[in-house]
């Protein structure tokens, strides 16, 4: 997951409540993100941003499933 998204930010890892997770994250080298539109050269741009968010580390930055919903996609 990291190796697309790259490693979350610490905020996002001070969020963690499992201690283990949070030392792992911490101790892991820092990657940074891959843009899906370069991993994903066909696929339609509004649904790589629709992808983007589901896939958010942090729950809180992901999208509700109300807002799924009445995406256009």
């Amino acid at each position: 997951m990291t190796d697309l998204l790259g490693t979350p930010s610490l905020d996002t890892i001070s969020r963690i409540r499992n201690e283990k997770a949070r030392r792992y994250l911490s101790s892991m080298r820092k990657k940074q993100p891959v843009p899906f539109s370069e991993r994903f050269p066909k696929a339609d741009p509004a649904a790589l941003k629709l992808l983007q968010r589901l896939l958010a580390f942090d729950p809180k930055d992901r999208p509700t499933a109300e807002e799924v919903s009445v995406c256009s996609i």
